[in-house]
Order: C-alpha cells, then structure tokens, then sequence
C-alpha cells in the first residue's frame, strides 16, 4: 500500500516493528515524529 501510495506522490511514512503487536498504535502515538507529519499534512483542494 505505501508503494502504491508513493508511485501516485504521496507523502508516506512507513515504519514496521516486528516486535510490535495489537498495542503498536501506542508507540506510534508516542512518536514525535508521527505527529510532526501527520499535522503537516494538508488536503488538496
């Protein structure tokens, strides 16, 4: 999906952590850099 997203210009992040789990949303929300991108993101139009 985030080859598919950047082969149309999207801007993406794509990190794994193959030790995370069910939970993995809690380091990505603990992330600086997460939310550094996602509130720079704009909508088109």
């Amino acid at each position: 999906m985030a080859r598919a997203a950047r082969r149309n210009g999207a801007d993406v992040r794509l990190t794994i952590d193959p030790d995370a789990h069910h939970e993995a949303w809690e380091k990505a929300y603990a992330s600086d850099a997460m939310w550094e991108w996602l509130l720079a993101q704009k909508k088109n139009g």
